[in-house]
């Protein structure tokens, strides 16, 4: 193989993750391998289920019920990526912010993220999603809640 350039090899199309790779380490100027699970998170791009936690702020009484229908992230690199489904029984509750924790830390504050609501009419209505802390966003509703409904939150993050 001394002889051959690379473009001259067979081409590989899907690499296993105990398939080998050259790299050239700059601290010890010398070539190695490097195994492709080791270059490439495995579990990159994949979606993994978290239990958030949930908390009610503004407003007097808290909902009779808030379930978790969908709360997944996915990491690629330094960035996290969430999506929740909440459903939510109002019962006599009347909260304007629901504040959900993160299952990774954010590096920053002021993360930003959209998502869309049924509590406050039969029509899906818009709010906005940030954050005040490392650990969580908060969804604030556009109007107090008044029926029974659901939140549906997306939004990207950067970790240390």
């Amino acid at each position: 193989m001394a002889n051959k350039k690379i473009t001259d090899l067979t081409e590989l199309t899907a690499a296993a993750t105990d398939d080998y790779l050259e790299i050239v380490d700059t601290s010890a100027n010398t070539s190695k391998k490097i195994s492709y699970g080791n270059l490439i998170d495995a579990n990159a791009g994949t979606w993994q289920s978290y239990t958030p936690s949930l908390s009610w702020s503004l407003g007097t009484t808290d909902p009779t019920s808030a379930t978790f229908d969908y709360a997944k992230y996915t990491q690629i690199g330094k960035m996290v990526t969430v999506q929740i489904i909440l459903t939510v029984v109002r019962g006599s509750g009347d909260r304007l912010y629901a504040t959900i924790g993160l299952p990774i830390n954010s590096s920053v504050l002021g993360l930003a993220g959209t998502g869309v609501e049924d509590l406050t009419s039969a029509l899906r209505q818009p709010f906005n999603v940030s954050s005040y802390a490392y650990n969580a966003v908060t969804a604030y509703l556009p109007s107090a809640m008044s029926r029974d409904g659901s939140m549906r939150l997306t939004f990207t993050y950067p970790i240390a």
